[in-house]
C-alpha cells in the first residue's frame, strides 16, 4: 500500500510486549511466526512471565461432581467474596478405567499433578487445559508384592531448569522408597532411602519453600518428611510439642499443612467427641494452627490460633488472605474466618472429595501428551500371612470356600496370596454404604497362586448362597462388602 512502511521491532521490543500479554494471548501468539513460538516456549521467557504473572491468584477447586460422577476443576477469583466461577469447568479427561476420585497435588510455577489410583501420574497446566501422562516406572519389586504408590510430589529443579515427581511407595510388607521422574528425559529412577511410613492424608502435600511435604510416622507420633527437590534428601520434621493430638485420641484429629503469613503451618482439626470406636459427634470440633517461623527449625513452632467450636466440618482445605481459612462441610465449599470466628459462609461449590489449590502463578508451559502405558493394575498390597490369629480366621475361610464351590481351586497351584485393604483408605475414595467400617485391615481377596505366576481362580459357575447365619456373620466380619449396607 502506497505511503506504508515496514515496521521492524527488535526482540528485545517485542519480548517487553509479550511478557505484559495473558497466558491466553500468549497461546495464540505461538502461531504467529516460528521466531514468537520459540521466544515464547524458551525457559527465560517462561521464567521472566511467572516473575511478572505472580501478583494474579486464582482458587482452583477439584471435586467429583454428583450429578455425572465426573472429575472437574472449577477456577474462581480471590478477589469475588461470593466465589463465582471466573472461567469455565475443566472436565477432566477418565484417567482410569473406574473414573475415581483424582488427587489434585501442587501447584508449581502454574503446574498442578493429578494421580488416579491405579498408579498414573498426570501433568496438568490448568491454564493451556493441557496434560501430560507419565509413563510407568520399569522397576519391579519383590516376587509376591505389587507397587503401591503411597503419595506423590511435584517440584522444580533450579539446578537443570526443570521438573521433577516423586512417588514413595511400599515395595514390600513396610519397606518404604522412592523414585523420581525428570520431565526432560521422560524417565524414572531410583532414589537410594530407605524411608518411614508415609500417610495419605486429603489435604497435607505441600510444595513450600523448595521442599515438598507429606505426612509420615505412626499416627500416635506422626511428624512430617520433607524432600529437597534439588538436593534430592529426604528429613524429617517434628511436630509442636503439646499438639492437639498429644491431649486427644490422636486418631481423632485431622491434619492439614498449608502457608500462612509465608510460614508453613500445621492445621490439627478435631473430627468431634469420640462416640464410640467408630463414630464421632461433628457437633464439637476445634481447629489449632501452628506456624513454622524459621523453616526447618523445630523450636520456631508457635501456636498462633486455636478455633471453635465448629459443626459438620469434613476437612481443612487451605488459608485464604491469611485471614479466612476454606474448609469442606457436608460436600460443600464453606470458609470462616480465624478470628475466633465460627460462623460459616457458604459457597455455591458442591461435590464429594473436594481439594483446592491456591494458584499464584500462572504458566503457558504447553505440557505435550505422551501415551498413556498404564495397565491400570489395581493399586493393592499382597501380604503374605504369617500371625497365627489371622491363619486361624483363614483356615475356617478356606474350608467355607471350599464347601461353596468345590471345582472353583484349580489343582495346580502351591499357595494362596490374600490381599487386605483398610477400609478407611478405600472409603476415602469410594462411596461406601458400609457405616460404620471397619476399624482394622480386611479381606479384599484371596487367589491361589504357584511360583510361576496365579492360577486360574473362581470358575463362572456361581456360588450357592450361604444359608448358615453364623458363617455369614463370621465372613462378613473379616471380608465385608464396603460398597453395600451392612446386612441386617
Amino acid at each position: 500500500m502506497e505511503g506504508a512502511s515496514e515496521i521492524n521491532l527488535n526482540e528485545e521490543i517485542v519480548m517487553e510486549i509479550l511478557l505484559r500479554l495473558p497466558v491466553k494471548s500468549l497461546i495464540k501468539f505461538n502461531c504467529v511466526c516460528r521466531g514468537w513460538r520459540d521466544l515464547i516456549n524458551s525457559r527465560h521467557f517462561i521464567n521472566m512471565h511467572l516473575c511478572l504473572a505472580q501478583s494474579t491468584e486464582y482458587i482452583i477447586v477439584k471435586r467429583l461432581r454428583d450429578e455425572d460422577n465426573k472429575n472437574v476443576l472449577s477456577f474462581h477469583s480471590p478477589a469475588d467474596e461470593s466465589l463465582l466461577a471466573a472461567a469455565p469447568e475443566l472436565e477432566l479427561p477418565e484417567l482410569d478405567e473406574a473414573n475415581w476420585p483424582l488427587q489434585l497435588i501442587g501447584p508449581c510455577n502454574g503446574i498442578v499433578c493429578l494421580r488416579d489410583f491405579h498408579e498414573g501420574i498426570h501433568l496438568c497446566n490448568p491454564m493451556t487445559r493441557k496434560f501430560r501422562t507419565l509413563p510407568q516406572s520399569s522397576f519391579g519389586s519383590p516376587g509376591g508384592f505389587l507397587r503401591q504408590t503411597h503419595v506423590v510430589g511435584l517440584g522444580f529443579d533450579s539446578t537443570i531448569d526443570g521438573y521433577k515427581v516423586v512417588r514413595i511407595f511400599e515395595s514390600s510388607l513396610y519397606d518404604f522408597r522412592a523414585e523420581i521422574y525428570n520431565l526432560s528425559t521422560n524417565s524414572w529412577r531410583q532414589v537410594d532411602a530407605i524411608l518411614p511410613p508415609v500417610i495419605l492424608r486429603d489435604c497435607f502435600d505441600l510444595l513450600f519453600n523448595g521442599f515438598f511435604h507429606w505426612s509420615a510416622g505412626p499416627k500416635s507420633s506422626p511428624h512430617i518428611l520433607s524432600f529437597d527437590t534439588g538436593a534430592e534428601v529426604f528429613k524429617e520434621i517434628k511436630y509442636p510439642n503439646g499438639w492437639l493430638g498429644e491431649q486427644a485420641e490422636p486418631r481423632s484429629v485431622e491434619h492439614s499443612l498449608v502457608v500462612l503469613d509465608d510460614s508453613m503451618a500445621l492445621i490439627l482439626f478435631s473430627r468431634g467427641r469420640l462416640l464410640d470406636s467408630e463414630l464421632y459427634d461433628k457437633s464439637e470440633q476445634y481447629i489449632e494452627i501452628w506456624a513454622m517461623m524459621e523453616y526447618g527449625v523445630e523450636e520456631s513452632w508457635v501456636k498462633k490460633f486455636f478455633l471453635g467450636p465448629f459443626s459438620g466440618i469434613q476437612c481443612v482445605l487451605s488459608f485464604w488472605s491469611n485471614d479466612k481459612l476454606l474448609a469442606d462441610c457436608c460436600k460443600q465449599l464453606v470458609s470462616f474466618g480465624i478470628q475466633n470466628d465460627s460462623k460459616l459462609k457458604k459457597y455455591d461449590i458442591k461435590g464429594f472429595y473436594l481439594q483446592l489449590v491456591i494458584l499464584k502463578e500462572i504458566s503457558h508451559i504447553l505440557l505435550k501428551s505422551i501415551p498413556s502405558t498404564s495397565n491400570c493394575s489395581l493399586a493393592i498390597r499382597i501380604i503374605h500371612i504369617n500371625k497365627v490369629a489371622m491363619l486361624a480366621e483363614m483356615f475356617k475361610l478356606l474350608i467355607l470356600i471350599l464347601a461353596l464351590c468345590p471345582s472353583a481351586i484349580d489343582s495346580s497351584f502351591q499357595y494362596f496370596n490374600m490381599v487386605e485393604q483398610w477400609p478407611g483408605g478405600y472409603c476415602q475414595f469410594h462411596r461406601c454404604r458400609r457405616v460404620p467400617w471397619p476399624n482394622d485391615f480386611t479381606i479384599h481377596g484371596l487367589w491361589p497362586a504357584n511360583h510361576t505366576g496365579t492360577v486360574e481362580n473362581c470358575k463362572k459357575t456361581g456360588f450357592a448362597p450361604i444359608q448358615d447365619e453364623n458363617k455369614f456373620k463370621q465372613l462378613d466380619s473379616i471380608w465385608p462388602d464396603l460398597d453395600q449396607p451392612r446386612p441386617e
